[in-house]
């Protein structure tokens, strides 16, 4: 809020009264916001203290700002007390233009430079001015270390407290750009401090300063060498104890059908049928052995690989600046698919996060611009699309829009966005869009540079932006209508790919474009995240937990030495390296494709045929959590996750069943994955460990039900390698809540991510919810696995990045509609039970305790788990 925003101005003591100054140039010192409009051409002014004069505000359209506040300081008054204010040669060294009053700004024929920031001398006030909250504090900063650094070297002091101002890296070519993107000027760029967080005293620069030199040395032409990325060996070692003891359980379980046949003789064959079985449920078992040796190594394997090292697939460690004094930085598009979320709640926070990354890369001499999918903007109501358009235009963000869904098998002409999961679909259709124009527009350039007598590269800039909008014109027109776009929808050498309830870190470009420098080979950059929670309730805090350990847990597996994961967010992308993968969809009339919108795990798609063809993945944790991605707000949601994974898993094992007879049971996907020895084979069985995880728990309740007979009735026929789901369930109570917790929270301290004792208390508070979300989660599983092999219809809408009142009586309607054959299907299972119980003739009673437990907590969990989440939110 604009209130916040001037209790951090006030901290910084930016906000002092004027001194000695003539009443006429008195002003109200304070912060000014513009940036609050609804749908129509109205615009909302918003000042801190609220008498802020209004000649203020009229600047904001020449700079296209929405936020300004005048700057009076200590640093200020001692720079007005040694200038005479009519020697405009004493602030030649700075780069801001000097201004007689704010009203100068808005005069027609003023030929004042476009800044961050303009000196008053009348006034005594500096006039600070920045596209939103966080980059005027950022352009604040900026200002004061520069107005220091020129008070230093009027005086004639040593400044030796100052570091020296980083030196510009060499620009890289940028492509002619037709939106507006920033008003800063390159001098302004250069004064930046670029090593840590801005910070306001000279202390602290000093000390940043030392330390960072006494980290490297640039004369070592050793240390300025790329270090070799080498693959640990933990990993294997890891995977080939759980393969070790996979083979000894399936060893076991069938030398007991074998003792069964040696005792029994013929009488024991029905039993032997039970063999079948037992590759089913080793591929069941993977993940369970892959938690026990986890926890050993939890305990006593190294961490210094996950801390600290930089492996062939990790990064704990970010490139060195300095190393790449001479890299000439390539230009970067951030990507962002969106729908129907909010403007104001979820879309803008991240463009600001955005903007804040975008204009650190260009003050270190690189250039980037956004590109939005706006799947959303021919899907809202048109206000809504217009306020969207102008939010677009304000910020200079380039986006693109397809048609609406409106196919169906009663209107088989319309446009269809393919694809249960609309995403992939989405960002097909703008990329290719985006290409359509890069080679109408090389055509453009082509001419120009014919009709010029020249090389393409040395057309003007202002004919290559007309070429630009031609080129954008043309392809909309040939699209007659179906296709919106604006601004720059030009694709970088590199796409950071990212959500739309998003934060990124402000210096992540330019270590994703270091990064990339530094290994050609790697294809994407995955970055760990942290959760940027909206509501903070008690579901929100669970699952935010959850994905925090989920996140921890792949850290230790990938510096280890397993293949890192790519989640289709958070992540860099080599754009030439996608564009090699790219392949026509002949099932859609031969379109140009780079994911593959049939399948819902698209993200493993493409990482799978980048591996193939020779590119590697990488996962880096060295941003510390500052990517943040939104998690599921309702337990609806997180269901609806599950089920897209479980759907996403089987469709990579599996073909759905009509197509067994003539493609076989398993996918082409799937054995492409086994058979290619670009990826080592420990991380082939951890991959198999984490599907085989969903096809458990999916199994769970009809295995359970099948228990529940199977020792009711026959117990006396079953073999001896036959496991009751009551030693299952103890089995998994033992390893996943008592010692997976306690092992983590030692892996925690070891990391030093917490102490022993918090992590382990953190971790113990919720084991409640954990247990009821998963008893009530197979239900849903099978239904989303069921649907795939069958083929039956199931599509997910887009999860919740708001939330509206919630609790058991709003949701109450809702949980009967979705969980309707949920409570039937159980109800029948409950009455059942009670019969076999209870009312059942002699010999076909049900009452044995260890029986009826495992499925009386599936009972259980399926019904209270919306009822109590419900609650809970």
């Amino acid at each position: 809020s604009i209130a916040s925003g001037k209790e951090e101005l006030d901290r910084r003591a930016w906000l002092q009264p004027q001194e000695d100054v003539e009443p006429r140039y008195r002003r109200t010192i304070g912060l000014v916001n513009r940036s609050r409009w609804d749908s129509s051409e109205n615009v909302f002014w918003l000042a801190e203290p609220d008498n802020m004069q209004p000649d203020l505000a009229d600047a904001f359209d020449k700079l296209s700002a929405s936020f300004a506040f005048t700057m009076s300081s200590s640093v200020t008054s001692q720079l007005f007390s040694t200038w005479s204010s009519g020697d405009a040669s004493y602030i030649q060294g700075l780069p801001y233009p000097v201004i007689q009053q704010i009203g100068d700004l808005t005069e027609t024929d003023s030929q004042l430079p476009t800044a961050i920031a303009y000196i008053c001398p009348n006034e005594k006030l500096v006039y600070v001015f920045g596209s939103f909250m966080t980059e005027l504090v950022w352009n604040g900063v900026t200002v004061e270390l520069s107005l220091l650094r020129f008070l230093y070297e009027q005086s004639g002091q040593q400044h030796s407290a100052l570091p020296p101002l980083p030196s510009p890296m060499p620009k890289s070519p940028r492509p002619v750009f037709s939106g507006h993107t920033s008003y800063r000027s390159q001098s302004e760029a250069d004064t930046m401090d670029l090593k840590k967080d801005p910070i306001t005293t000279i202390i602290e620069l000093e000390e940043a300063a030392k330390e960072a030199a006494g980290r490297f040395d640039t004369d070592d032409a050793e240390a300025m060498k790329i270090p070799e990325r080498k693959q640990p060996l933990w990993f294997s070692m890891r995977m080939s104890l759980v393969a070790f003891l996979i083979m000894l359980i399936v060893t076991m379980s069938v030398g007991k059908l074998y003792k069964d046949y040696a005792i029994g003789g013929a009488a024991a064959y029905p039993r032997m049928a039970f063999a079948i079985t037992i590759p089913v449920f080793a591929f069941f078992m993977i993940f369970f052995f892959c938690v026990i040796v986890g926890c050993f190594f939890y305990v006593i394997g190294p961490v210094k690989e996950i801390m600290s090292g930089n492996n062939k697939y990790y990064s704990a460690v970010p490139p060195k600046l300095e190393r790449h004094r001479d890299t000439v930085l390539p230009h970067i598009t951030v990507q962002m698919p969106v729908y129907k979320e909010g403007l104001q709640a979820v879309i803008r926070p991240t463009v600001e996060s955005v903007m804040v990354a975008i204009k650190s890369y260009e003050e270190h001499g690189g250039t980037a611009n956004f590109f939005i999918a706006e799947d959303g903007m021919q899907a809202v109501a048109p206000d809504l699309a217009h306020a969207r358009q102008r939010y677009y235009e304000h910020i200079g963000i380039g986006w693109c829009s397809r048609p609406k869904h409106e196919y169906s098998r009663k209107n088989k002409t319309a446009y269809n966005r393919r694809g249960k999961f609309k995403k992939a679909s989405n960002l097909n259709y703008c990329l290719d869009f985006s290409l359509r124009v890069e080679e109408r527009l090389e055509e453009l350039l082509t001419e120009e540079s014919r009709r010029l007598g020249c090389q393409i590269e040395d057309v003007p800039a202002t004919a290559q932006s007309s070429a630009y909008d031609r080129a954008l014109a043309d392809e909309l027109a040939k699209d007659e209508g179906r296709t919106l776009a604006a601004g720059d929808i030009r694709i970088g050498e590199i796409i950071l790919l990212i959500d739309c309830d998003t934060k990124v870190p402000k210096d992540c470009l330019i270590y994703g474009a270091l990064e990339m420098a530094e290994s050609p080979d790697v294809a994407i950059i995955q970055h760990s995240s942290g959760v940027m929670q909206v509501i903070e309730n008690t579901f929100e805090n669970a699952i935010t937990y959850f994905t925090n350990l989920i996140y921890l847990s792949i850290k230790s597996s990938v510096g280890h030495g397993d293949v890192a994961p790519f989640v289709s967010h958070n992540a860099f992308l080599d754009w030439k390296a996608v564009q090699d993968m790219s392949f026509k969809d002949k099932a859609d009339n031969n379109i140009r494709k780079f994911w593959t919108d049939n399948n819902v795990s698209e993200d493993f798609d493409l990482a799978l045929r980048l591996e193939t063809a020779g590119y590697s993945v990488r996962y880096a944790t060295y941003h510390k959590g500052e990517f943040k991605e939104g998690v599921s707000l309702t337990v609806f949601d997180e269901l609806l996750r599950w089920e897209k994974y479980a759907y996403g898993t089987s469709e990579m094992i599996f073909n759905p069943l009509y197509q067994w007879p003539y493609r076989g049971p398993f996918s082409k996907l799937v054995l492409k994955y086994v058979f290619t020895t670009r990826i080592p084979g420990s991380s082939k069985l951890s991959l198999f460990a984490y599907l085989g995880t969903y096809f458990a728990m999916g199994a769970t309740l009809p295995l359970t039900i099948a228990n529940y007979f199977l020792l009711g009735w026959y117990k006396a026929h079953l073999p001896t390698a036959y496991v009751p789901s009551w030693t299952v369930m103890l089995a998994v109570i033992i390893i996943f809540n008592i010692a997976s917790p306690l092992t983590y929270a030692w892996y925690r301290q070891r990391v030093q991510d917490t102490t022993f004792i918090r992590a382990l208390l953190e971790h113990m508070k919720w084991i409640p919810v954990f247990l009821l979300f998963f008893s009530g989660l197979s239900f849903h599983i099978l239904k989303a696995l069921i649907c795939h092999l069958f083929s039956l219809p199931i599509e997910w809408s887009a999860t919740e990045k708001e939330i509206g009142p919630q609790g058991l009586m709003v949701n109450l309607d809702r949980i009967m509609r979705q969980f309707r054959w949920v409570f039937l299907f159980f109800a029948l299972v409950i009455g059942g039970m009670i019969y076999l119980g209870v009312f059942a003739p002699r010999g076909y009673t049900i009452k044995d305790f260890s029986v009826i437990v495992p499925l009386a907590i599936q009972v259980g969990g399926h019904i209270l788990l919306p009822i109590v989440f419900a609650v809970m939110n």
